[in-house]
């Protein structure tokens, strides 16, 4: 029997903000952490630029197969 289960693709870098009571620190699904800081947002911006550096742009395969996914929707 084949599985047809659809299942969505999961994001690679998933960053969650983590606080020792003090200080907050970004953590991403891939291992990287960031450095400690003073708030959460400082922490969250940290974490978005890790995301942005790790997450390549699209090649041109990815372009062509996305576009032809778009017309098939």
């Amino acid at each position: 029997m084949t599985d047809t289960t659809m299942r969505a693709p999961a994001p690679v870098h998933v960053v969650a903000v983590v606080s020792d009571g003090f200080e907050f620190l970004a953590e991403c699904g891939c291992g990287w952490a960031s450095d400690w800081h003073p708030s959460p947002e400082a922490a969250d911006s940290a974490g978005v630029e890790h995301r942005d550096a790790a997450v390549v742009p699209p090649d041109a395969m990815d372009v062509l197969l996305s576009g032809l996914l778009d017309l098939q929707d």
